[in-house]
């Protein structure tokens, strides 16, 4: 079974070849060709974790065909892609606080240079469900680590979610990210820290 390491990988060499092509006068990839690979990868959960993690890191170019074929994936698989985007740059945003906090100064700067490409990416990609998203994110901020009364009384008013991927269109509930928070051991203070930091991003 692949993990998600391999997944990763994977991916990381596809990006690799592409960058090349980018770069190069000879070697060409057609959009067509780079948008059925997007497609095929965002249709399965574990390869779309993988490709939007290399694409965190990976130096191509966010422009020209590879965008445009990029755009037209996303818009095939809006949920699992919205979703991977916004938990991406929570994620990176709080390791690059952590690892700041802790003094590993060159570990903060390379989370916070991965978090700076995914707010890129939610710009590139911006439209009504991605924003959405990231306002579900930042509401559901705002209601983390309440009193257990309070926290019981939203749940039930916005019913319990046991949904994979939150999008707009399923709707997004605190719960579900809370969940999301709760299994990375985040606390309210990071999170604002994170909010306030890209706080362009999450369109406040």
């Amino acid at each position: 079974m692949q993990t998600i390491q391999q997944s990763i990988s994977d991916s990381m060499r596809v990006l690799e070849k592409w960058t090349e092509a980018q770069n190069s006068n000879t070697t060409a990839v057609s959009t067509e060709e780079m948008h059925a690979t997007m497609k095929e990868l965002l249709a399965n959960d574990l390869a779309a974790r993988g490709f939007m993690a290399a694409l965190s890191t990976s130096p191509i170019d966010l422009s020209g065909n590879f965008l445009k074929a990029l755009r037209q994936a996303v818009q095939e698989h809006p949920a699992v892609s919205h979703d991977l985007i916004v938990k991406n740059i929570i994620m990176s945003a709080t390791a690059s606080i952590q690892h700041k906090n802790s003094g590993k100064t060159e570990q903060a700067l390379a989370s916070q240079a991965v978090s700076e490409r995914n707010c890129r990416l939610a710009q590139l990609l911006s439209n009504e469900d991605l924003d959405a998203t990231l306002k579900a994110a930042s509401k559901a901020i705002d209601s983390f680590e309440m009193t257990r009364a309070d926290t019981a009384t939203a749940a039930s008013a916005a019913g319990a979610s046991n949904q994979t991927v939150a999008t707009s269109a399923t709707g997004q509930t605190d719960d579900y990210w809370h969940n999301f928070f709760r299994r990375w051991a985040y606390t309210r203070e990071l999170l604002l820290e994170v909010r306030s930091r890209y706080s362009s991003s999450f369109s406040l």
